[in-house]
């Protein structure tokens, strides 16, 4: 890599005119995954000017190429205004092998869904900035298509996110996974039970949103669900999931989050849904009776807190949860999960204090 240029005020960083050429070959570029063996890649070449001479300083040009079976990409761009986000103008086309190779280069262990691509672009579009991005690793994909109007103090995005087979983590597993963690080494465990550090409340106060998620499809080996849709709306503070609905074999769940920061944040979420049967989607459509609950459900929940701090909002939390099992059963292993192990440890982490 090599750079030359001059800045004449670099304290008011004026007067700059930097330009910095790249040409890096395929082993050094196969080095940035320094935690993993990577065989060498194609030579990563490109270009960069960063300079104010249309006034403002900023990207003038970027330019990234590489061309191989493996790993493969192509970017282009500018910023030309570092304080106007809406002066970037980008596009790039990312293929890889896998997702795992991606992630080696970040030094991620990622899956290794196969094939991965990724294409981007962003622009200008009238008054507005449009953004549409795709991401493909598999069978799994992220289409965004989004809308940005940065006219006022407050950046507004508009658009739908498409996810195809998303997966989720699995709540039974992962508490039964900290249950052992615990029981393994509990000296170590954190004698306070909620954090009285604020949360980031302020952040609902940069951006507005008025956002469709459409979930089209779910990881059907790690998820019970089939489908999901939500209308988000962030708007001076106030975010409201409302429609949320999500697709089990039999049955759905309605959901509607509240969280309103505009003066002391406020957390209100209701759930309902009759007839539930999620588990089907976990076992072919048909019932497993190793599964940790087989049956049908009816399920109402209202909850409600206030507070900055985690320490706040489990203080203040109220509401109402009912659960209502119909032709079938709860497995021993998730009755203990439920009143043994969460409620136990509960309990005696308030009886220390």
């Amino acid at each position: 890599m090599s750079a030359r240029g001059e800045v004449s005020d670099l304290f008011n960083g004026r007067d700059v005119d930097i330009d910095v050429k790249l040409n890096l070959d395929g082993r050094n570029l196969a080095e940035f995954a320094d935690q993993q063996s990577l065989e060498d890649l194609a030579p990563l070449t490109g270009s960069l000017k960063i300079s104010d001479a249309q006034g403002a300083l900023g990207i003038q040009a970027l330019k990234l190429n590489s061309v191989h079976e493996t790993l493969s990409m192509d970017v282009s761009g500018s910023f030309v205004d570092f304080n106007k986000p809406e002066t970037l103008v980008l596009k790039a086309s990312v293929k890889a092998r896998d997702l795992a190779l991606v992630g080696a280069l970040f030094d991620r262990d990622w899956p290794d869904y196969a094939p991965f691509e990724l294409s981007s672009n962003i622009g200008r579009d009238g008054q507005r900035v449009h953004m549409n991005t795709s991401v493909r690793a598999g069978k799994k994909s992220i289409d965004a298509q989004l809308h940005g109007d940065y006219s006022k103090d407050i950046p507004n995005y508009v658009g739908k996110l498409t996810l195809h087979q998303l997966s989720l983590p699995d709540f039974y597993v992962k508490a039964a996974e900290n249950r052992r963690a615990r029981e393994k080494d509990r000296k170590k465990q954190e004698t306070r039970v909620f954090s009285r550090e604020s949360l980031g409340f302020d952040l609902l106060k940069k951006v507005n949103l008025a956002l469709v998620i459409d979930v089209d499809s779910f990881d059907r080996t790690d998820s019970e669900a089939e489908s999901a849709d939500f209308s988000v709306n962030l708007k001076d503070g106030h975010l409201l999931v409302s429609p949320g609905v999500l697709k089990y074999p039999k049955g759905q769940l309605d959901i509607e989050l509240s969280v309103d920061a505009r003066d002391e944040p406020e957390i209100n979420y209701k759930a309902a849904g009759n007839n539930l049967n999620p588990w089907l989607g976990l076992s072919g459509g048909e019932r497993d009776a190793k599964d940790p609950v087989n049956a049908e459900v009816d399920i109402a929940i209202q909850l409600a807190a206030r507070g900055r701090s985690p320490h706040e909002l489990a203080s203040t939390l109220d509401g109402d949860l009912y659960m209502t099992i119909k032709d079938g059963n709860m497995s021993r292993s998730f009755t203990d999960l439920l009143f043994v192990d969460i409620v136990g440890w509960t309990a005696s982490l308030v009886k220390d204090q």
